[in-house]
């Protein structure tokens, strides 16, 4: 065999055992969960001190997700608070409209859904500062343009919101 198609093989090869390890990876060792989780972490840490948690992460991808396990926190020097709680989440999207940044999604499905919110003493939400002069704008990581998402069915099943006040 000459060298040419030998070099061709071999990283052909590699090519191939280096998918099959980032899949792995990916799919069974929580890479997934841990890539989403920093990505939306980044999103919002800027404008506000909300931090997101995916205990796992499934669907086709193609065409929806499910993220069981997922946790809104209020995370401050001198607060840790849960402020969404939800045992599962699964949203059906277009993918080329996501790959077009067009993040409108079909429906977005809540089970087991439990909402706190808190009001502070100045009349705002935990969370989010919507006082004078405030940018609470979460930017989306293409060009800083101003996140927009838009969904077309919430369901939601067995769920709860509580407010409280401090």
């Amino acid at each position: 065999m000459k060298l040419y198609w030998k070099i061709i093989l071999a990283t052909t090869a590699l090519l191939i055992v280096g998918v099959i390890i980032v899949a792995v990876y990916l799919f069974q060792f929580g890479g997934l969960e841990r890539l989403v989780t920093k990505q939306v972490n980044g999103l919002l840490r800027g404008p506000t001190n909300l931090r997101v948690t995916v205990g796992d992460i499934g669907g086709d991808g193609l065409n929806g997700v499910t993220v069981k396990n997922l946790e809104v926190r209020y995370q401050d020097s001198s607060t840790s608070l849960p402020l969404l709680l939800a045992g599962r989440a699964r949203a059906t999207y277009s993918l080329r409209g996501l790959l077009d940044a067009d993040y409108a999604f079909g429906d977005l499905e809540l089970d087991s859904l439990y909402v706190r919110l808190v009001e502070t003493p100045d009349g705002s939400l935990l969370g989010f500062d919507f006082g004078a002069g405030a940018d609470t704008t979460i930017r989306r990581f293409d060009k800083g343009k101003p996140l927009e998402l838009s969904v077309a069915h919430l369901i939601v099943r067995e769920g709860t919101v509580e407010l409280l006040r401090q």
